[in-house]
């Protein structure tokens, strides 16, 4: 059985055992291909991108969106909400509209009544 032992730039040690072809694929893994690992041959790691993820715009922001533009002057219902979205563009199911309508209404950014059996919301 072979034994090999790795220390890596970062401090850490590796111990390698099995046969002599599985220690010396794996110590060729470390090494790199030209005996040297990739920080040794001068070619720096991959940095993480740190810059910030850009928020993408949804239903509550486009919901938001007709609010300020004065869509909810006048009662609005579900149905009239999704309809003008689809217009734009945004197609989103009622369960979804519904859930982001009553947590605005919640926060007081919107108020709803039921006329007719229909809710109907307004600014």
């Amino acid at each position: 059985m072979a034994r090999a032992e790795i220390a890596l730039p970062s401090g850490a040690k590796v111990v390698i055992e099995g046969s002599p072809d599985e220690v010396k694929s794996l110590v060729d893994y470390y090494r790199g291909r030209r005996g040297m690992v990739p920080e040794e041959r001068g070619i720096a790691r991959a940095k993480r991108n740190t810059r910030p993820v850009k928020a993408t715009r949804g239903p509550r922001a486009r919901v938001r969106e007709l609010r300020d533009e004065g869509f909810f002057g006048e009662k609005q219902s579900l149905r009239s909400i999704q309809a003008k979205l689809a217009e734009r563009g945004f197609i989103y199911s009622q369960p979804t509209l519904s859930s982001i309508l009553i947590k605005l209404t919640k926060a007081e950014e919107l108020t709803r009544k039921k006329e007719d059996g229909v809710w109907v919301y307004t600014a």
